[in-house]
Formats: structure tokens, C-alpha cells, sequence
């Protein structure tokens, strides 16, 4: 059962309160439909800064697919310059011919940069499982430029196309990983992360896809030697004391 409301080429706007958590957006282009668009501002979970987002959108009447999303989002991260938003995604072609879905995923997690800062650390992963839903055989095939691309501030830094056997069953694929680091795009700070999912899957196939993508800024490099002076100044108080 999809518990969610039926709403094709339509913007859903939840109000925000004071526990709701950073705006995301997701955007979904399917193989003879027009774009849908959901906004959702999460749920807290019991981590401070880290919130939870479920969600679907379908192709109204038909119902010939079904897209649902379970992720977790988190602005602050284990440090305040770090933050991710987990893959968590189930994609149901309930038709009998193929169908290509590109998604956009992007969620609003201001991180600032500090003095002088302009680099981001980031690592992605991604695995799914692959299933043929009538005995038939399921194939999940990557559009160009890749099945899956991280993106920050929506420009494309990571791109991952893992090989996905077909399967008259179900059938486990990945994972694929990546890391980059490089100039923060459109800087100097980080107002989205979020990725790109463009691929074709069979008839009467769903895919469901997890893994994450983040990001951390790298310190300035006077940051750096701040820190490095002042844990040596640490370590020879200690020593002197010591002594």
C-alpha cells in the first residue's frame, strides 16, 4: 500500500514549525508523464540535526509506478561542518513495458564554511536489490551520464553506474563508491546536498536502492596549523609536567 496522496504535475508544500527539519525536494521526470515535484520539511529523530523524510509520488489514476523514499537528512553531522542525506528509495514499474525515470533529489542543510575554507570532503556509496515482480526477467539499465550522480549546491561532483545483472528473481547489486574533493561549486558554502538517479527499468520490476552521500568541509589551512600548533603546545605542557 503507498500512503500518499495521488498528485500528478503537482508542488506539495508542507508547513514548517519550529521541530521540522531542512527543506527536500524531490523531482521526478517519468517515460510519458509530466515532472512531479515533492517538497517535505522530515520528522526529528531522537539525534539532534537529524531528521527523517517519507514520501511518495505516483502516476496518478494508472498507478502504473510508484516511487517511495525513506531517507534520513542531517545538517550538522558529526561535526558542524559535515552533513549527508541517505539513498533510500524504492522504485515500482507496475506497467508491462520499460519506463526511464530520472529523480532529483535535493535537500537544503546549510553548512558554512569557515574563514577561508573553500573545500568539500565528499564520499558516496550506493547499493540496491533487483526484482522481477511477475516471473518475468527484471533489468535496470543506466541512462547517460550515470545511473546515479552526487551533487552539491546541484552541480554534479560524483557519478556512480553500478553493474546490475538481470534477474528473473531478486537479485543484489553493488556496492559502488566514490569520493571527491575540490572547490565548494557555487561557494563558498554548502546550501544542498542532494544526487541524480537516471536510469530504465523493465515491466513489472521494482528496484530499491540504499547508501548515502556527504560531505565535510576541509578546515583552512590556517585552521590546520592552529591546530597543530596548539596540540603541540598540548603535548609538551604535558611533558613538562612530567617531568
Amino acid at each position: 500500500m503507498h500512503a500518499y496522496s495521488i498528485l500528478p504535475a503537482l508542488t506539495i508544500g508542507l508547513t514548517t514549525s519550529a521541530l521540522a527539519g531542512p527543506l527536500l525536494t524531490v523531482a521526478a521526470s517519468v517515460t510519458g508523464f509530466a515532472t512531479q515535484t515533492n517538497l517535505s520539511n522530515g520528522l526529528p529523530t531522537d539525534d539532534p540535526g537529524r531528521y527523517n523524510y517519507v514520501g511518495g509520488l505516483t502516476a496518478g489514476p494508472s498507478r502504473s509506478w510508484f516511487i517511495d523514499w525513506d531517507l534520513v537528512g542531517d545538517d550538522t553531522g558529526a561535526l558542524p561542518g559535515a552533513t549527508f542525506i541517505t539513498n533510500g528509495f524504492t522504485i515500482t514499474n507496475a506497467g508491462a513495458t520499460s519506463r526511464t525515470f530520472d529523480i532529483v533529489v535535493a535537500f537544503d542543510s546549510p553548512v558554512t564554511a569557515s574563514a577561508g575554507a573553500n573545500q568539500l570532503s565528499c564520499f558516496a556509496n550506493l547499493s540496491g536489490t533487483l526484482t522481477s515482480d511477475r516471473g518475468g526477467t527484471a533489468s535496470l539499465t543506466s541512462a547517460a551520464p550515470s545511473l546515479w550522480q552526487g551533487q552539491i549546491n546541484g552541480v554534479t561532483k560524483v557519478s556512480l553506474n553500478p553493474v546490475v545483472p538481470t534477474t528473473t528473481s531478486t537479485t543484489f547489486f553493488g556496492p559502488a563508491s566514490n569520493t571527491w574533493t575540490g572547490l565548494i561549486p557555487n561557494g563558498p558554502n554548502v546550501q544542498t546536498v542532494g544526487y541524480r538517479m537516471q536510469f530504465t527499468l523493465s515491466g513489472y520490476s521494482t528496484v530499491q536502492f540504499s547508501g548515502l552521500w556527504s560531505g565535510t568541509v576541509v578546515p583552512a589551512p590556517g585552521a590546520l596549523a592552529i591546530l597543530a600548533a596548539a596540540t603541540g603546545l598540548g603535548m609538551s605542557g604535558r611533558r613538562r609536567s612530567n617531568a
